[in-house]
């Protein structure tokens, strides 16, 4: 190929390359404006444009549109774009050429512009009468266009009558109607209007008030020994000769009717009456009418420290009556729910009403009662190190309550399905619960783990690990997962520490509080390993599978069901990473040990009784004998006696010894501070953090103080020991048969009572809490440290500090939820004016599950 040939080839290229510059443009979209219109009346018009758009954004000329609409019904629009809003809605114009549609939105929405009187106006009528003829109006537009679908609001603004109903829609001719009750009232004409946006329209109505009709429908109850006071009311006749009876039935005692209609006197005798009054002018006009009179009890009596029990009331019910009395007079009512049933959906609500009766001026409410300086210190500058330990621990109480129930119900499963030769290996122990000598234990072993700790891991052996022993005790062998001991090894002095504390406190708690641990292999002591299998949201945990031989065996002619994966001993398991927090003031795994041998006794015992506990027992006493155990090992350090009450200057230090004391505190605040709370389980709707931890430690503390007199050190040791005895029921029946009360709503009756007079100044009472004051025992945190303080009425007047006070004796209105066997707490105090203040607690009938107690504390 030539240089010309390829020339011209190069040309012929370059050509054809550059011709879509000259290209015509490409019709692409239709641009309708305006986009969106509103119109605000039934044929105003809307003039729209549209524009053909091509390819790069530029306006085709010369372009032909064709309009229409969505809706033919609701608008129309000419073929220059011009479209009228025929009744309200919306529609979309459209706009369409070269088979391109573009649109725009026409919302019709009409606003009325004229509201006009109908029918109803200037009627004639009696007293009370329902008038014949409808009260109508009717809405139109700016184009005098009746409106559909808009709301018209009628009202009686003179005379007092009524409209039924209040508000009506306008219909398709624009009109909205009620009807006008005539008032019982002397005002003529009776007025009412009628209105829609800022239109309205008034009506007349003229009254005969030549007859007599008496106005009120009831009168106020009252109550016994308080002044009674109310006014009968009657409209129309001759009103200056008016003159009162009571002309059948009967007044409560110390009643009288005046002539003037004045009804006074000071009821004396509780009861429903029922009277007619009648009302007599002198032109012989006359109207009588019945009411119904309850005179409920007078005010409570109680001094203070002194508790009262009621019933919840019904709407209509009297409640009780707080007596004025003198300024600072102060009292507290709990509501519970005395369910016992540990269901976290059954979650009712109570409410409460309170209303003043002739009060007077209110004064501001005295401030709460002070915390001890140490305590107040130690809640504002609490070490962050320690803070931040006691919150990780109590972060983990409702996960380790979660996996505990699912453990101990996987572990019945499992025991049903081994057959009825399952069972426990026997305690080796003799009759008098001593073993024989003492060997040491084996410097290595090896433990079997199931596949895993559900129903689903059986007794299949999941893994056989060997362990090395770190260190040992006459009570405890601490073991650790020989794998992990490689690369992250126990330390001895965290070792050394479980064993000190468990040997200063926990094994006495053990012995003398839960009968002791069984020693089925008979090496004299529990073991703790250490282990991986344990997870990072859990401490610790017994499997109660490991008290069952491992092979199925006869012994003394019994059959023995084998599970493979049992350790045949007494074992727990154990988070090393708790363990290492002793090193950051985090001591949790001191108490834990104790917690956990605890249970060693009493899910052996439960495995007898065919029937574990519930969880707030089981878990509840745990707590019990770690926190036992801290005050023992506390004591030896020079802490508090065992028995003593412990306020919050005592527990502003935090020590190895006492540290399981403050952690229970803890969860006192958060199961407390709750609503809702309870005891027997962490109710729907509790706040983050309450747990069966601290409500069963809670409980358990007060009826070991409250029935096993505590307050003597060990003396409640004998009702711990029978309360978790295999004999003994599970549950709430168990807690029952031990403390021999009449039925569980008179037991929370009187933990309420004990509660809600703690740390008061008051007498306490024989029930009462002995070992804490819990008023500033949880005032030490700052996290914990919920607005409010023990015990968290709901209606306290928080102040500085977050600390509360009680209220005044002012109406209000409140409501909530509770969980089963949980309480609301009220808080008040009076200024000493007025007569006092009236309470109904609407909760159920009497036969419910609810108790109301009311105690006195100033």
């Amino acid at each position: 190929m030539n240089r010309r040939t390829l020339a011209l080839g190069l040309v012929t290229v370059l050509t054809l390359a550059c011709g879509d510059s000259t290209s015509a443009p490409v019709p692409t979209q239709i641009s309708v404006s305006p986009s969106s219109s509103t119109v605000a009346a039934i044929g105003e018009t809307v003039q729209f444009s549209a524009r053909l758009l091509d390819d790069k954004g530029g306006e085709v000329t010369g372009a032909v549109f064709t309009w229409s609409v969505s809706d033919a019904q609701t608008a129309s629009v000419t073929a220059s774009g011009l479209a009228t809003g025929l009744k309200a809605g919306s529609s979309f114009v459209r706009a369409s050429s070269e088979g391109i549609t573009g649109g725009a939105t026409l919302n019709i929405d009409p606003i009325p512009d004229d509201l006009e009187k109908v029918s109803g106006d200037q009627q004639m009528g009696t007293l009370r009468q329902i008038l014949p003829e409808p009260i109508t109006v009717e809405a139109r537009d700016a184009n005098g266009n009746p409106i559909v679908g808009k709301v018209v609001t009628f009202g009686v603004v003179v005379g007092g009558g009524s409209v039924s109903p209040v508000q009506a829609q306008t219909g398709a001719d624009g009109r909205a109607s009620t009807t006008w009750q005539l008032g019982c009232s002397n005002d003529n004409p009776q007025l009412l209007q009628a209105g829609i946006g800022n239109l309205t329209a008034s009506f007349e109505a003229s009254v005969d008030l030549t007859a007599l009709a008496i106005c009120q429908a009831s009168v106020p109850g009252g109550r016994e020994t308080l002044p009674y006071s109310a006014d009968l009311v009657a409209a129309g006749g001759d009103q200056a000769s008016l003159g009162w009876s009571v002309v059948g039935g009967a007044l409560p005692p110390g009643l009288n009717l005046q002539g003037s209609g004045e009804l006074t006197g000071t009821p004396n005798l509780r009861g429903d009456y029922q009277f007619t009054a009648q009302v007599d002018d002198a032109l012989g006009a006359s109207a009588s009418a019945q009411f119904d009179l309850k005179v409920c009890g007078g005010p409570v009596t109680l001094a203070p420290g002194q508790a009262q029990v009621f019933s919840p009331d019904g709407p209509d019910g009297c409640g009780f009556f707080l007596p004025s009395g003198d300024n600072g007079d102060r009292y507290r009512f709990g509501v519970v729910y005395t369910e016992s049933e540990a269901d976290s959906s059954d979650v009712p609500s109570v409410q409460v009403k309170m209303s003043r009766e002739a009060g007077g001026a209110v004064v501001p409410p005295l401030g709460p009662p002070g915390i001890s300086s140490a305590a107040a210190a130690f809640r504002a500058g609490a070490s962050p190190r320690r803070t931040f330990a006691l919150k990780e621990d109590l972060g983990r109480a409702e996960s380790r309550a979660r996996f505990h129930r699912e453990l101990r119900r996987a572990e019945q499963e499992l025991i049903r399905s081994l057959g009825p030769n399952a069972r426990p290996l026997p305690d080796t122990r003799g009759p008098n619960r001593v073993s024989g000598p003492l060997r040491a234990s084996p410097a290595k072993r090896s433990f079997v783990n199931p596949a895993s700790f559900d129903s689903q891991g059986g007794c299949t052996v999941g893994e056989t690990v060997r362990a090395v022993l770190i260190k040992e005790n006459d009570h405890v062998a601490i073991y650790q997962d020989s794998v992990q001991w490689a690369s992250d090894r126990m330390s001895d002095d965290h070792a050394q520490k479980m064993l000190d504390f468990y040997a200063a406190g926990g094994k006495q708690v053990i012995d003398t509080y839960f009968g002791g641990v069984t020693d089925v292999n008979g090496d004299q002591r529990v073991v703790v390993f250490v282990s991986p299998v344990v997870g990072e949201e859990l401490v610790a945990f017994v499997w109660s599978l490991d008290f069952f031989p491992k092979v199925d065996e006869i012994r003394d002619g019994v059959s023995w069901e084998g599970c493979a994966a049992s350790n045949a001993m007494e074992m727990m398991r154990f988070n090393h990473d708790i363990i290492k927090r002793i090193a950051t003031g985090g001591f949790q795994a001191l108490g834990a040990a104790v917690h956990e041998a605890k249970h060693i006794s009493s899910v052996y015992k439960s495995l007898f009784r065919g029937d574990f506990q519930p969880l707030w027992v089981e878990e509840g006493t745990a707590e019990i004998a770690e926190e036992t155990a801290a005050r023992i090992a506390w004591a030896g350090a020079g802490g508090p006696a065992v028995g003593a009450m412990v306020d919050g200057d005592d527990l502003a230090d935090w020590t190895e010894e006492n540290y399981a004391a403050v952690s229970v505190n803890a969860s006192t605040v958060r199961y407390l501070s709750s609503q809702p709370n309870g005891v027997v389980v962490t109710p729907l709707g509790a706040a983050p953090g309450h747990s069966v931890y601290g409500s069963g430690w809670h409980f358990h503390r007060w009826l070991g103080d409250a029935y096993g007199n505590a307050s003597t050190a060990g003396a409640d040791a004998p009702f711990f020991q029978v309360l978790n005895d295999s004999v003994t029921a599970a549950g709430a029946q168990g807690v029952l048969a031990v403390t021999g009360a009449p039925s569980w709503a008179d037991l929370l009756q009187e933990y309420l009572t004990a509660v809600m007079l703690n740390g008061t100044g008051a007498p306490q009472g024989p029930k009462a809490i002995t070992s804490y004051e819990f008023t500033t025992t949880t005032e030490i945190f700052s996290n914990p440290n919920p607005a409010g303080s023990y015990p968290w009425a709901v209606n306290a007047i928080v102040g500085a500090g977050d600390l509360s006070g009680p209220a005044p004796f002012l109406a209000d209105n409140d409501g909530g939820p509770l969980g089963p066997s949980g309480f609301r707490i009220y808080d008040l105090r009076s200024d000493g004016t007025g007569l006092g203040l009236a309470v109904v607690v609407t909760a159920g009938p009497a036969s419910s599950p609810f108790r109301i107690v009311l105690v006195r504390v100033e």
